[in-house]
């Protein structure tokens, strides 16, 4: 799944806050943080075995 743009809802659906610091500095605090860590964690493996099959291959 590849997202091109945010609109309000998927904002809503995907983040808790939003807080805004000075010195650019922003917090963004993720609803469902576990389970979005697991994902990137499963990503990261399968780009990782994806890789050795493509290097034993050639």
């Amino acid at each position: 799944m590849e997202l091109t743009e945010l609109d309000r809802d998927t904002l809503l659906c995907f983040i808790r806050r939003i807080e805004v610091f000075e010195e650019k500095k922003v917090y963004v605090e993720f609803r469902r943080q576990e389970e979005f860590n697991k994902m990137f964690i499963l990503q990261e493996y399968i780009a990782s075995r994806t890789e050795s099959r493509e290097g034993a291959l050639t």
